[in-house]
């Protein structure tokens, strides 16, 4: 566990912050609707980097009953978010979840959801191979994509780049990934997967 909190480690998190919840960022913290009772609390959220895999964050939010909405200062977010992708949705203050949300979960368009995660879908982007693999292990261990879809993707990548220049060794590194998804050899590291109880409800 990773603290963000004033307490360092004093406080135990009273809540989790699942892939379907909704983590809205503001300079108020707040949800800022009249009558509604919020909760302030330490909650645990998951991020995810290809260097480092899966860590647990606790972090100070306010929690909203009425939006079902977790609310974090924008502070907060920004050092949260230096650690990796949340796995969760992830809106700017009075916006719906939608066009703006940053999502690590189920709906979200496979080159967005790759792309937020780390992986190299453009031409000039770069990871080394583990950290590649660890992106695509991620997606499938923890069901946001199967294998097949994940394999289907990668494929997808090659051909819509196929004939493009400057794609030579964005080309060569997703014909590795693509080797290494249909190898029967390939064995996802159980480390990639998030705890259950923070998956989609």
């Amino acid at each position: 566990m990773i603290w963000l909190t004033a307490g360092g480690g004093a406080k135990r998190p009273e809540m989790l912050v699942r892939v379907d919840d909704v983590l809205e960022r503001s300079s108020i913290g707040i949800c800022g609707q009249p009558g509604h009772m919020l909760r302030m609390a330490v909650a645990s959220v998951c991020v995810f980097s290809p260097d480092k895999g899966v860590d647990e964050v606790a972090v100070e939010v306010t929690f909203c009953p009425t939006c079902a909405r977790f609310y974090i200062l924008d502070d907060d977010f920004d050092r949260l978010s230096t650690l990796g992708a949340i796995c969760c949705q992830v809106i700017p203050h009075g916006r719906k979840p939608g066009v703006h949300t940053q999502y690590v979960g189920p709906g979200l368009a496979d080159q967005a959801f790759f792309k937020s995660l780390g992986y190299p879908t453009g031409r000039r982007d770069d990871l080394p191979a583990a950290e590649r693999r660890a992106v695509l292990d991620f997606a499938i261990v923890n069901g946001f994509r199967s294998r097949e879809a994940t394999t289907s993707f990668i494929r997808w990548l090659i051909e819509f780049n196929t004939g493009r220049k400057g794609t030579d060794d964005a080309m060569s590194r997703w014909s590795d990934d693509l080797a290494y998804l249909e190898s029967d050899r390939h064995a996802i590291d159980a480390r990639l997967a998030l705890a259950p109880a923070y998956l989609a409800r």
